[in-house]
């Protein structure tokens, strides 16, 4: 498996992770969140380390494919891109709280 940035799959996993099985999720999960090894999942699941890192694959690729597709992580970084210039050039109190509102919505 190549070198993976985990900061950005975990920002992937939480835009796409619900279209993933239950089974990558929980590997994923393993994975980035509780920063076990290949190994140290394999072991915990009772499953080969080729079938962890089988599923790892699977699911970058997944995510990838999803983003390359909808590209909702790079219209986010726009869109917070585009506030923060607005915020920069005006001081309008209304403005700036109509800004925070939008950054808020989910």
């Amino acid at each position: 498996m190549m070198n993976r940035n985990k900061i950005y799959d975990n920002i992937l996993k939480d835009y796409y992770g619900s279209l993933l099985t239950a089974r990558q999720n929980e590997i994923l999960d393993l994975y980035l969140t509780d920063d076990l090894s290949m190994s140290e999942i394999a072991e915990r699941l009772d499953i080969s380390k080729t079938a962890v890192a089988d599923i790892l694959n699977r699911s970058y690729k997944q995510l990838d494919e999803y983003e390359n597709k909808l590209k909702l992580i790079e219209l986010a970084a726009k869109r917070e891109a585009l506030y923060s210039n607005i915020l920069k050039e005006f001081d309008d109190k209304r403005l700036i709280q109509m800004i925070e509102s939008l950054r808020n919505i989910n």
